[in-house]
Order: structure tokens, then sequence, then C-alpha cells
């Protein structure tokens, strides 16, 4: 499992994002921070499929890259600083199927689920099922449980709401939302327990009912 040298390797990295650092480090890298990430991921992955009959991948499937794409970017850094993977019927690609997403970085680290970036069809029919099954999405967001996790659901807000939506607004907020995410920390103590996956998925767990009906919505169930 993880150890105090995968997060102070990040905390390095942060301070050292270069080339020529991770390369002085790069067996660090894959010893004590890639391998223990992907035994994680693997545990996690069998506690979702679990859950999931339908999550088809490997754990080395759901990892990300830690090499940044720079070619667009203004911060040029050449290296994320953070492990990341994301578990779901889609696989890490898929921005828009609800799945598990984690982080782990020099600090913590995050847990965060939802639809993320779903395509601009999706999002029609997204918003279509909200109008019509508003109650239902605001019974789950209201959940104490998912409450307590995460708070509430996050993404960017339409400024200006397609015409068929505009009535429906007043009485259902979320569905101005572009994105319908939501997001959490994952404390270092967590991560480095023995039990890490289990502590993880029991947080994943609180937001089982969003994941459900953010599914029904994307599907037009």
């Amino acid at each position: 499992m993880l150890s105090a040298r995968f997060f102070r390797f990040f905390a390095e990295l942060e301070r050292n994002n270069t080339r020529e650092w991770f390369h002085d480090h790069a067996t660090e890298f894959k010893e004590h921070v890639q391998a223990p990430f992907l035994a994680l991921i693997e545990q996690l992955l069998s506690h979702m499929q679990s859950r999931d009959s339908l999550i088809a991948m490997s754990a080395k499937d759901a990892l990300f890259r830690i090499h940044r794409d720079v070619r667009f970017a203004k911060n040029k850094a050449p290296y994320k600083t953070a492990m990341g993977a994301a578990i779901g019927r889609g696989g890490r690609k898929d921005m828009a199927e609800p799945g598990l997403y984690i982080e782990a970085h020099a600090r913590g680290g995050h847990i965060a689920g939802g639809i993320y970036m779903p395509s601009r069809e999706q999002l029609a029919d997204i918003r279509s099922w909200i109008a019509d099954h508003h109650d239902e999405l605001d019974r789950a967001v209201n959940d104490p449980a998912f409450v307590q996790a995460f708070g509430t659901l996050r993404g960017e807000r339409s400024k200006v709401m397609p015409a068929e939506f505009r009535d429906v607004v007043a009485s259902a907020p979320l569905i101005v939302h572009k994105q319908l995410y939501y997001w959490g920390d994952i404390t270092k103590q967590d991560l480095l327990a023995a039990d890490a996956a289990e502590r993880i998925m029991a947080k994943h767990d609180a937001a089982a009912h969003v994941n459900d009906v953010l599914r029904r919505a994307l599907h037009g169930q």
C-alpha cells in the first residue's frame, strides 16, 4: 500500500518538476509511487466490480499517465503532482459515465464521481430526464450520507438555458449544470492505512444513490 515515501516523492516533485529530476528519481517513482498506487487500484477495482458487474477493465487501464500534455498549456511543468485513476463502465476515457475517480498527492487525496464531461447530446438527454424527475435527483443529493461526504453536486453552469428548459429552472435548479459531479477529500492517514481501499469505498458508497440516479438520467431510464 501507499507509504510515507509516496507522499514525500510528490512533495519533492512539486519543488523540482523537471525532466532531469524525474529521470534521476525514476526508480523511486516506479517502486514507491506507481507500483503501490496500482496495487491500491487493483483492490478498488475488485470492490467496484463486486458492486457493478458491467465494469470490465484492468487496473492499468484505470491509471492516468503522470506526464502532462503541455502542448496548449501555459504551465509547462512536464509532470502531474498526483497519481490518478478512474474506474467505471466506460473506463478512464469516458467522462460521462458515473464511476469512481481517485487521486493521491503530497498532502492526501481526493475522491470524485458523477457526470463530468457529457457530450452536447448527452447533456440534452440528462436535462430532459431532470425536467421530469427532479424530485428523485433532489432526494439523492440531499441524502445525509452524501451531504456529509461530498456536500453537493458541482459543475459549470449554463448562463443561458435552452428555451425548452427555462420554465423548470425554479423547481429543478440542478438542470442548469453542464456537469454534475461531486468531489471530496481523502486524508493521508486514510491512504496510509492497511484498509485504505475499504475506507475509500465507504466514502464512494455514500454517493451510490446519486450515481444510480445520474446513470438513469444519462441513459434516459
